[in-house]
């Protein structure tokens, strides 16, 4: 019953993550291609691998014959190993974001994530191959004849060497690798002088932002190392334990419950990896609320962040009490017709700007110049500080543009 649940919800939950992160353009970073081939490993250890286990904890003999025997396992360990070199991956990109975001920027793109994570399949299916070729079924004379699914090694120094390596390989370098680029993540983001570089120039509202949007990816990669390591940890012993002494193994029920609970952890690592991405990803998050409105509570519209000037209500004003959107062309119809437009949801990725002249309201008397049609400049207060804008799009290219703007002192020319 166990197995059955962590399964559904396992496999649900990937295939959701494989799904929004191939849907939306702005998902398809570099981190995300990793996030992909982590969930595709997962979901393929989850398919391929809870079912066959729970039927082989479940019963006392094989009977899918010698062809899944081999099939079964060798997919097994694929899976495994390119899961680990998956988060070993994703982590080290991380560092790279992070620490050294500009040094950086030509070989994290898009397309050198998918180049290594075909390299890291192409390795796990090459390192996974000596399964296939020595595992076989076995035949067992107790009380009536059973049949199992076992390694049979023709060499004990030869299954010795090959565990031990695919421990190190899948295990203790990939938990080293996180590990160490977790602290040095860690050290930019927290330390007592935390900071990103690329944004020391901004305002501190964004400099603030920006950290907090780091640091929580950050701790979606520590998180997942920490339960990658958790999570494995016994089955590696037992393995080595079964490899390295076959006599002094007990094979007890005492034992055969220690398995069980050491195998239903790694399947419950891979069903929780991608509730990680919902509760620490922003963006995913958002775009798991477009597809799966009924997952989030109906009546929360907006928050006060994303409401812009509708305070919390998720409304803007119309068009007539609010001055003209920053990138809105001035041929719109709603301008020409004269008519208001209608009430629109709010838009986070929008803001107004509106200059206002100074009024200079005194009651100084009437000098000859005033009632002269001679004009005199007005100079507008610079801003001391740059903003950042969001304008909208055209309509042929609806993509948000981020563009950096400092406020210029305008001349406006006035008859005094």
């Amino acid at each position: 019953m166990l197995f059955t649940i962590i399964g559904v919800v396992g496999i649900s939950a990937n295939t959701l993550v494989i799904y929004i992160i191939t849907k939306y353009n702005e998902m398809k970073t570099p981190t995300n291609h990793y996030i992909v081939s982590l969930a595709v490993a997962d979901l393929s250890f989850l398919i391929f691998c809870s079912p066959f286990t729970a039927y082989m904890f479940a019963t006392t003999s094989w009977t899918l014959g010698r062809n899944m025997c081999k099939f079964v396992f060798y997919v097994m360990q694929v899976t495994v190993d390119a899961s680990c070199f998956s988060m070993t991956s994703l982590s080290v990109d991380r560092y790279f974001a992070i620490v050294h975001p500009i040094a950086s920027i030509n070989f994290r793109t898009p397309r050198s994530a998918v180049v290594i994570s075909a390299v890291i399949w192409t390795v796990a299916l090459l390192i996974s191959s000596p399964l296939a070729v020595n595992f076989d079924l076995v035949y067992v004379e107790w009380h009536s004849q059973n049949t199992y699914c076992m390694e049979r090694w023709s060499s004990l120094y030869g299954q010795m060497a090959y565990w031990i390596s695919i421990m190190v390989v899948t295990y203790v370098l990939p938990l080293a690798v996180a590990s160490w680029s977790c602290m040095r993540v860690v050290q930019q983001l927290w330390g007592s002088n935390a900071v990103y570089p690329g944004i020391e120039q901004l305002p501190f509202q964004f400099r603030q932002k920006a950290l907090r949007k780091k640091r929580k990816v950050c701790l979606m990669i520590v998180a997942m190392a920490l339960m990658f390591a958790i999570c494995w940890l016994p089955n590696h012993v037992i393995i080595l334990w079964q490899v390295l002494d076959p006599k002094g193994f007990p094979r007890d029920f005492s034992m055969h419950s220690v398995k069980i609970f050491a195998v239903t952890l790694t399947y419950l690592q891979s069903a929780l990896n991608p509730i990680l991405y919902v509760f620490l990803g922003e963006a995913f998050r958002k775009n798991l609320r477009k597809e799966c409105p009924c997952m989030f509570r109906s009546g929360r519209v907006g928050s006060n962040r994303e409401a812009g000037t509708g305070a919390g209500t998720g409304v803007r004003p119309s068009a007539a009490s609010r001055p003209l959107e920053l990138g809105a062309p001035a041929c719109s119809p709603a301008r020409l017709s004269g008519h208001q437009q209608p009430v629109v949801p709010a838009n986070p990725n929008r803001i107004d700007l509106e200059l206002r002249p100074i009024s200079h309201s005194t009651n100084r008397p009437s000098s000859p110049v005033s009632s002269s049609s001679k004009q005199r400049p007005l100079v507008m207060p610079k801003a001391s500080t740059s903003m950042f804008i969001r304008r909208r799009g055209s309509c042929c290219n609806p993509a948000i543009n981020l563009k950096m703007a400092r406020v210029q002192p305008a001349i406006v020319t006035s008859k005094v």
